[in-house]
């Protein structure tokens, strides 16, 4: 079976949430959804709504044999509750969902380990008629919401208020600020009880993978090259993954945090003219090549002196002096997490004379890379 791991992993998630998951093997089996959907359209994820049930349905990708995952049923609390007179309507034994973009988080993230990235798959929403044997239940009735109901429901609207602060202050690339207010956010995300909150290691991952998924948006908010995006979130992903220990997931999401922060303070383009953009992620993903002022031009069929000033009055520096910060910055790196001999680092920065390397390095660093290494590593 293809991802086997990644799936249990992901079934663990949706039952800790109250849900069910099934895997569907024959076209017998898709008959209660209807007729009338092509399920067989791959890299499709369906969202199907029946008198006010919804389920997420898929194709499987399998080498071997095609089998198809649906999750739910389950209902949506937005359409269950009455404001007036605070009453709500349920089916006994269908899980009541307040936020339905939590769910969608995991499955998105899902899919991206199945196929790729979200560039490779496809969401399709569909209301399809009420059909036998879908609905476990025609009877309803009304229950008051308890007191104890209320106060989550207050609790769940802080948690959002603090979120939506720190997608905020993440998508500004603000750490320090991140940093103050975060045991209150931690504080309110295990106490907000829109889904039963457990204390277990597969919970606490599947509590990361949504943090690491919000951040993934915020950051793209800041104009963030989706390079880097992506690379951050795949480390943090096979992070999230090896975790084995619960106390770790609290440190490891402040982590998340941090580095979401730090990248962003390091390559949000926000405020930059569309050709100043299209410079910058040419020099920070491709940093052996030939980033000369002649070069870049080239590629972007504009004259020299144009780029040259136009990359001074947005930035600051020269075009030559933010390249030579870029490979620094990127040789720090190198020698802070490689073995790598000090000439293959300045191979890698796209510099090949290791004492041209040495002299720019000192210039930015205040010490030869020799030094910096030596002293990082005592």
């Amino acid at each position: 079976m293809y991802c086997e791991k990644e799936f249990l992993f992901f079934c663990n998630i949706l039952k800790n949430l109250n849900l069910n998951v099934s895997r569907l093997h024959s076209k017998e089996d898709l008959k209660p959804f209807g007729n009338s959907l092509a399920f067989d359209s791959p890299n499709t994820i369906y969202r199907i709504q029946d008198s006010g049930l919804y389920f997420i349905f898929f194709r499987y990708p399998d080498t071997d044999s095609a089998f198809y995952i649906s999750i739910g049923p389950y209902t949506l609390s937005s359409e269950r509750i009455n404001t007036h007179n605070q009453h709500l309507t349920f089916s006994p034994g269908i899980p009541i969902l307040t936020d339905e973009n939590t769910l969608f988080t995991i499955v998105n993230t899902f899919g991206e380990l199945l196929w790729g990235n979200t560039e490779n798959f496809s969401f399709q929403n569909i209301e399809t008629p009420a059909a036998p044997g879908l609905n476990p239940t025609t009877e309803s009735r009304e229950l008051e919401l308890p007191k104890e109901t209320l106060l989550n429901i207050q609790l769940m609207e802080e948690y959002y208020e603090c979120e939506n602060e720190l997608l905020k202050l993440v998508s500004q690339g603000q750490w320090n600020a991140t940093e103050i207010f975060l045991n209150r956010f931690f504080s309110l995300k295990k106490n907000y009880s829109i889904f039963p909150w457990e204390d277990t290691l597969e919970w606490k991952k599947g509590q990361c993978i949504m943090l690491n998924t919000l951040l993934r948006k915020a950051t793209e908010s800041a104009d963030v090259p989706p390079i880097h995006i992506e690379h951050l979130s795949s480390y943090l992903l096979e992070k999230i993954v090896a975790l084995s220990q619960s106390p770790d997931a609290l440190e490891l999401q402040k982590d998340i945090i941090r580095k979401y922060c730090h990248l962003v303070q390091s390559h949000s383009l926000k405020g930059y003219s569309p050709i100043i953009q299209k410079v910058m992620t040419q020099i920070t993903t491709n940093l052996s090549s030939d980033l000369s002022l002649d070069a870049q031009a080239k590629l972007l069929n504009v004259n020299p002196s144009y780029l040259s000033a136009l990359f001074k009055k947005e930035t600051g520096m020269t075009l030559t002096e933010y390249v030579q910060r870029k490979r620094i910055n990127h040789a720090v790196f190198l020698l802070n997490t490689s073995n790598l001999q000090i000439q293959v680092v300045a191979q890698h920065c796209g510099i090949s004379d290791v004492n041209y390397f040495t002299k720019i390095f000192k210039k930015f660093v205040g010490k030869t890379p020799k030094d910096y290494r030596k002293e990082f590593l005592s």
